[in-house]
This record gives C-alpha cells, structure tokens and sequence, in this order.
C-alpha cells in the first residue's frame, strides 16, 4: 500500500477538507491535501503555528518564515492511504495529493519540533516580494547567519598589585558540564561592545573598566538542539577580553542556572581547566597579548 503523509500541530483522528490558505489555481475547493515526502509533511505541519506567515521555497525544502516562527511542542505526522488521494502536482522535493472526503489515518507519529530546525529559517517581506515577482527564480539564500547565533566570547582578566594575571572562569552545568569563560548572544540591533558589556555584567555580575577588541572570529555547532536556540544549529564568535577592578573576588555573582562556581586563576591553570579547543586559543591569544604590555 502507497503511503502519504500530512503533518499538523495536533493529532487528528479524521482529516475533514478544507479551503486551501495558498494559492492553488488548479483546486479552489475545500480539500485535505497530503505528500509522499515526509519532511514536507513536517514543514508544512511547521505552517499551522498559530499567527505566523510563511513561504515555502521552491529550490530547497525550507519552509521560510516572514513572520512570527515555530513554537508548537510537536508535528504531528499522519500516514494516510494513497487510494484515497488525487496527484496534482509534482516536482523536485515535494508532491501534492488532493482528497475531497473525510480521511482516517492509518498511523500518528509525533515528531518533536526541536529537531525540525533544518526544515525553516526566518525571512523577511523583502524576501517575500522578490519570491513573489519570480517564484521559479526566486533562490533561497545561503545566510549562515541565520543558521549560526550571533555571539561573543569574553576573557575577564584583571592585574594584581604583584602585576600578575588571573582570569575568570565559571564552572558550567547547564546544557553540559566543564569549565568556561563567559560568552553570550548578541540581540538585535545591539552593538557588540554593548553585549560585552551587558553578557559580562549578566553573567559576572562584575562592570568592565576596559574593553579589548580582537580579530579573532570562528563559530561552533551545538552539540544537540537547544529549546531557547530553535532555529540555530550553532554559534558565530568574536573574542573580546575584558579589564575589571583587582579585588573583584568578592564581587562576583554568578547565574546559578547556568554555572554552580567561579574561581580566579593563573593562566597555566586556566589553559588545562578550559573545556573547549576554541576557548583555549581564545585565552592564548588575549594571554599573549597582555603579556606584552
């Protein structure tokens, strides 16, 4: 038996028709329709959150949204008999079916929206009108940003009367476990200046009396998906280091979500404690760069 699939946000035990929300010249009437492409039964079941606005692309299977993004729990996947549906058209990465009577599944699947971060992408209404001018030109673009947080990387230092070093490092325990220095996410429209200082305070609850720019830059994919972060598949950075007041120890107030401790320590301590390649040659570069002052 050909099996098709048909994907919302909630368990339907019978698929009624419906008048179709896009524009479909060869069928105005009300409908149920349906894909033998399970992602774009997922995608499209991405569609059904309540007050957002979408387009789907026609070169990739990205649902791409204009306005507002998923929030549901759960895509629900309903397999349902091909016998029952019509094919009205077809092209590279989806189909469509049509039925016009009521439809019982033969099988609910449910599908956790979290791990649908590859099926959509924000947009906007610029991106909408040229879509709409030329719908078979229309390519979706290759914006890494959109796929990769905008963020940070912050080195808290300060200098002894001794003039020695010692840099700040948070004991992590959300989403993984390790030894880190702060880092964070830039919001919209925010400079990055402004983000060390605001994730740096945040984070340390310490205010910078220096703020250092480095050309050093990379990203990182997250390991698993993250429910705060849907949508991205990793992070950008940007190395910054930041100069705070010498008797800082009995300063420092940490989110304890986050992190479960703090300690104040030397670089060759802090080079083996750091958990991540990345912050490692993050901290040698600023180390390296202090060193000569």
């Amino acid at each position: 038996m050909k099996i098709l699939y048909h994907g919302t946000n909630k368990p339907l035990r019978e698929l009624e028709p419906k008048q179709p929300f896009f524009d479909l010249k060869s069928n105005s009437m009300k409908a149920i329709f349906a894909t033998s492409y399970k992602n774009f039964a997922l995608a499209m079941g991405l569609t059904t959150q309540k007050g957002s606005s979408s387009f789907k692309s026609h070169d990739k299977l990205k649902i791409n949204f204009v306005k507002g993004e998923p929030k549901m729990k759960y895509v629900y996947l309903h397999y349902l008999p091909a016998e029952s549906f019509k094919l009205i058209k077809k092209g590279n990465n989806s189909d469509e079916w049509v039925s016009y009577k009521k439809v019982k599944p033969i099988r609910i699947e449910k599908h956790s929206t979290n791990r649908l971060y590859n099926l959509w992408r924000r947009s906007n209404e610029e991106e909408l009108k040229e879509f709409l001018k030329n719908r078979d030109r229309w390519i979706t673009p290759n914006d890494n940003f959109q796929k990769y947080r905008r963020g940070v990387f912050i080195v808290v230092f300060r200098k002894l009367q001794d003039k020695k070093i010692e840099y700040l490092l948070l004991k992590r325990k959300l989403h993984w476990k390790g030894w880190e220095f702060p880092k964070g996410g830039v919001e919209a429209k925010e400079k990055l200046s402004r983000t060390v200082a605001r994730e740096c305070f945040e984070e340390t609850g310490l205010k910078p009396q220096r703020i250092i720019k480095f050309n050093v830059r990379g990203k990182y994919p997250y390991k698993r998906v993250f429910k705060d972060r849907l949508g991205f598949i990793g992070q950008t950075y940007q190395l910054f280091a930041v100069g705070v007041s010498p008797d800082s120890k009995k300063k420092v107030k940490f989110d304890r979500r986050e992190h479960s401790g703090f300690v104040w320590i030397a670089f060759k301590k802090a080079i083996r404690l750091v958990h991540w390649g990345d912050q490692k040659k993050c901290l040698r570069v600023v180390d390296k760069f202090l060193n000569k002052k």
